[in-house]
C-alpha cells in the first residue's frame, strides 16, 4: 500500500523532535562563515543585502541540517548509534527511518529553493 508505517500507527512527527534530530547546536559552524563573508563584502565592496544574507543563511543551514540528518540515519542503519550517541531520536524511536528520510529531502528542497535566487 506504500504508506509510512509510522503514519499507520498514528505516530506523527513532532517539530521539536525533528529540530533536535537536525542538531541545531552545530549550526554556528555554518552561520559564522556566512556572517563573516557578509561583513567582508560590506567592508570591502560596500555591498549589503539583507535578502542575500537571509537566503545564504537558509541555504547553508538547510544543507547542514540535511547532512546532520543523513549522518543520524546512516549511523542508525549501520548500527553505529549507541545510548551515548549525540542524537538518539532514531535509537529511542522518537523518529522512524522513513521520517528522517523525509526530513532530509525537505531540508535539501528548502536549500535548493533558497539557493535558486542566489544563482
Amino acid at each position: 500500500d506504500g504508506g509510512d508505517a509510522s503514519v499507520k500507527r498514528g505516530k506523527p512527527m513532532r517539530l521539536g523532535v525533528a529540530l533536535r534530530a537536525a542538531r541545531p547546536w552545530s549550526f554556528t559552524a555554518t552561520v559564522s562563515p556566512v556572517l563573516l563573508g557578509s561583513a567582508l563584502a560590506f567592508q570591502v565592496e560596500d555591498a549589503r543585502s539583507a535578502t542575500l544574507l537571509l537566503l545564504s543563511l537558509i541555504t547553508t543551514i538547510s544543507v547542514h541540517a540535511a547532512g546532520n540528518l543523513m549522518n543520524t540515519l546512516f549511523d542508525f542503519r549501520n548500527g553505529m548509534d549507541t545510548p551515548s550517541s549525540s542524537d538518539l531520536t532514531l535509537v529511542n524511536g522518537e523518529l522512524t527511518d522513513p521520517q528522517v528520510s523525509r526530513l532530509i529531502k525537505l531540508a535539501y528542497a528548502v536549500a535548493a529553493a533558497a539557493a535558486l535566487p542566489l544563482c
